[in-house]
């Protein structure tokens, strides 16, 4: 009966042993075909149930067959006996817990690790399709190369740059359907590079032949990849049409050498600091300056050190003895410019330097040679000197010749009028009494020049000093007819005064006025043919008193008019061959108008007369 139940036990065990086995053989299998790897605690419990069966087992096989020949059949039956009665199901029951507890978590962990790994291949078919999206979306494309340098793959972009399909693409190298000009320096560096299995970044070349993205520019990069035991597979990369970035920098360079070319054809000088004050470009004109310290014109010299350079070589003449003080402000200068300023070279030449600051801090300096200009303004003045200097000793040779003649003048005056009086008895015959008088007439025209060359000369110098007062126009236009009405009445000529009684009382030069109204009075007499008309008008218009005397006379021409406002022109503007005049009485009356502050116009023509149109204040100012 024990045997029985011992081989029973024993065909269970077997069995128990040999269904563990294969269950966990063939969890084993397909954990690894899907590449589920479990831990090491859950693969040891059923290992452990295994064989603590194989140990029960065993020592149940030596009971049956070993035990008897050394302990006796009886002995052998009792210890088995207890074995299976005792022992055989707690540890069966012990084994098939381990296995069971085995099993459900390996199938446990199995199953949170398919779920994790489907999810990894939604994440990554997600992602895949996310990458394609860009690229789809993307201006750029990407490509691919197996282990051959072969493309692999193109995404779909390609086509719009090259017109041709991705799958037109595959099989084929970088040679055969790259640009024509393979065989340049440029292309074998690229191809070198990839050959050595190196990453390349931003290999710009342009595109052209048949079948191929012609007249464009395209920049690819690309890196390598290599596979887990480390061997080469290919290469991974993008590429962009930059054909707008390249034109745009080619057209850039183009207009930057035309801009070069046209600064460095200036006359003017022109020069451009970078922001750290180092030179940057300069052109010809600048070089020519400089000629004699080339050092100072390298590109990348501080403009300090080109200062100082110049200064030691005396290419400035105005810091010499002051260098120091010199150099400190031309450097300020620079740094803070304020407009244009005058700057003497060597060789007495002399610029006209404005300097601009840039808002990125750099400076630009442009200078003109005004050489010519301040050689021309240092002869102007010097001739203005001995003009002023002439002028002066004209001035002062009148003013003394003046004096000179009033002491003979009065002299004749005095004599000849004793003589038209005849105090010191007859004369005799008649004719010496008209000789007289035509000899005191001369006199008294000649001591009126006289008068206004000391006017003029006064005027000229300086020396003639207004008094301002009020004076009363209507009462001083009577005092001036009443001088010149007996010739007025000889000619009979028409004095008429257009002066109203509320007129404002004008605050000038009483003597000064007198003697504009009997300048311009005495021309229009003198001017004015037999019958004519003479008008004196006063009125006030704003703040100023105008003045305006009018004849009836001939008239001045247009050209002869500038002649008037010039002293010392004699008959150039004699209105009729019967009248002379010196031209100076208008001279006068315009010098004392300036004085007034005041202003003179002369309107005249040969048919209808002249008017003399003089503006002074009404205030003093």
């Amino acid at each position: 009966m024990i045997w029985s139940s011992n081989l029973l036990m024993s065909i269970i065990d077997i069995w128990f042993i040999a269904l563990a086995a294969l269950l966990l053989f063939t969890h084993y299998r397909h954990s690894k075909r899907h590449k589920i790897y479990l831990s090491r605690s859950t693969m040891i419990l059923p290992i452990s149930g295994i064989v603590i069966i194989a140990i029960f087992y065993a020592f149940d096989l030596v009971t049956m067959t070993i035990v008897p020949e050394y302990l006796g059949h009886d002995r052998a039956m009792s210890i088995m006996r207890e074995l299976h009665l005792n022992w055989h199901w707690p540890v069966f029951l012990v084994a098939v817990t381990l296995l069971v507890t085995g099993f459900v978590r390996s199938i446990r962990e199995a199953s949170t690790t398919m779920r994790l790994v489907e999810s990894a291949e939604l994440r990554a078919h997600d992602e895949r399709r996310r990458m394609a999206d860009f690229a789809s979306a993307a201006s750029d494309w990407f490509w691919e190369m197996d282990e051959s340098l072969r493309f692999t793959w193109v995404s779909p972009n390609i086509e719009v740059v090259t017109g041709h399909p991705p799958e037109w693409h595959y099989a084929k190298t970088r040679e055969e359907i790259s640009a024509s000009d393979i065989d340049s320096a440029q292309w074998q560096n690229h191809l070198d590079t990839i050959k050595a299995e190196k990453p390349f970044k931003d290999f710009i070349y342009k595109g052209d032949g048949s079948g191929r993205a012609t007249g464009k520019w395209l920049k690819i990069s690309g890196v390598p990849i290599f596979d887990s035991a480390g061997r080469f597979a290919g290469y991974r990369g993008a590429g962009s049409d930059v054909t707008r970035e390249i034109e745009a920098e080619l057209a850039a360079e183009k207009a930057g050498l035309l801009l070069n070319d046209a600064i460095s054809r200036l006359s003017e000088v022109f020069v451009l600091w970078g922001p750290d004050d180092r030179l940057v470009l300069c052109n010809d004109a600048f070089r020519a300056i400089n000629a004699a310290v080339p050092e100072a014109v390298e590109p990348g010299i501080l403009y300090a050190d080109h200062v100082r350079i110049q200064m030691e070589k005396g290419c400035y003449p105005d810091a010499v003895g002051n260098e120091e003080e010199w150099y400190r402000n031309r450097l300020e200068q620079h740094r803070n410019p304020a407009g244009p300023m005058e700057r003497r070279r060597q060789n007495d030449t002399w610029l006209l330097v404005d300097e601009q600051k840039l808002p990125n801090g750099a400076t630009v300096t442009i200078a003109l040679d005004i050489t010519k200009q301040k050689t021309l303004t240092r002869e102007r003045d010097e001739a203005l000197e001995a003009a002023v200097a002439a002028n002066k000793s004209k001035s002062t040779f009148l003013a003394n010749a003046s004096h000179d003649l009033r002491t003979p003048l009065n002299a004749i005056l005095g004599f000849s009028e004793l003589m038209q009086k005849q105090i010191a008895g007859p004369l005799g015959s008649p004719k010496y009494i008209e000789y007289a008088g035509d000899i005191n007439h001369s006199a008294q025209n000649l001591l009126e020049l006289v008068d206004d060359l000391l006017d003029i000369s006064a005027i000229e110098a300086g020396k003639r000093v207004l008094n301002l007062e009020p004076i009363d126009v209507r009462e001083l236009v009577d005092s001036c007819f009443r001088t010149i009405a007996g010739i007025a009445k000889s000619k009979k000529i028409t004095l008429i005064v257009s002066v109203p009684a509320d007129l404002v009382s004008l605050y000038a030069d009483a003597m000064g006025l007198r003697q504009i109204l009997m300048n311009l009075l005495s021309n229009s007499v003198k001017f004015t043919p037999q019958g004519g008309k003479i008008t004196v008008s006063a009125a006030n218009i704003d703040r100023s008193t105008v003045i305006t005397v009018t004849d009836t006379g001939k008239g001045i021409s247009t050209e002869k008019l500038s002649a008037m406002l010039s002293p010392h022109s004699d008959g150039e503007f004699i209105r009729t061959e019967s009248e002379r005049g010196w031209g100076l009485g208008i001279s006068i009356v315009r010098s004392i108008v300036d004085l007034h502050q005041g202003s003179m116009q002369i309107e005249s023509s040969p048919a209808s007369g002249t008017s003399v149109i003089i503006k002074l204040p009404t205030e003093a100012s």
